[in-house]
């Protein structure tokens, strides 16, 4: 879902293209006029979009001004399928220092044979398990996951990939949510009741990793165990 901001003097239109959006699932602010636009443009967390609502490469700068005063941040969501945002998300990642929490499509951008992300420090994937197949396998890693795979075989090819990379990962298998922080794992037991929520995850995760810079492995693991119950 995105946030989209519709600038036109016909009432008509406005209201035409904000149900559109919004029946798409996006959230939509309207101005009648280009003073207006501007004003609330300013006001508000937008970003240059592509015609398709995809974040085009200018929004880089609005990126890297809401980010720069944050110790950390947290992009999950869906942000469509389009090679501009693919290239804002790169370069803001490049250039962001800190702390970077990457969730669901987000994580999606970086999954790819050429990314990097495995090797940029300070940073938090949190995958589903089709994610870190692709992940894997892009990597070059030596040892595939797959769904036969028992948790104690799970664990051990999951500590061999983050021991050889800087980021951290946090993924669901088998009914648990496992953590990797360079070789250091942990598993947490999710019951019927409490279904791993990725976003709830990874918004847990920064907060206590904000909280405690030094300390992702206990940080994360403190995430998981939270949305456990």
């Amino acid at each position: 879902m995105a946030k989209i901001l519709v600038v036109d003097d016909d009432p008509a239109v406005q209201l035409t293209i904000q149900l559109l959006l919004e029946r798409a699932g996006h959230s939509v602010d309207v101005a009648g006029d280009g003073r207006k636009g501007l004003a609330k443009f300013e006001a508000g967390e937008f970003a240059p979009s592509t015609p398709s609502g995809s974040f085009a490469q200018k929004a880089l700068l609005e990126f890297l001004t809401l980010a720069q005063w944050a110790d950390a941040t947290l992009i999950d969501g869906d942000l469509g399928r389009n090679s501009e945002t693919a290239i804002v998300l790169e370069k803001f990642t490049q250039k962001y220092q800190e702390k970077l929490v990457l969730a669901n499509d987000a994580a999606d951008y970086f999954i790819n044979p050429n990314s990097t992300i495995l090797d940029r420090e300070e940073t938090l994937l949190v995958l589903n398990f089709a994610q870190l197949q692709k992940l894997a396998m892009y990597s070059k890693h030596t040892t595939a996951f797959t769904t036969a795979q028992d948790l104690m075989h799970f664990i051990s090819a999951l500590r061999e990939l983050a021991s050889l990379h800087e980021a951290h990962i946090a993924v669901q298998h088998l009914d648990n949510v496992i953590t990797a922080v360079g070789d250091r794992i942990s598993a947490t037991k999710l019951t019927a009741e409490s279904p791993i929520q990725t976003t709830k995850l990874a918004a847990h995760a920064a907060v206590w990793w904000l909280q405690h810079p030094n300390k992702p492995y206990e940080s994360i693991t403190t995430a998981a165990l939270a949305i456990a119950g």
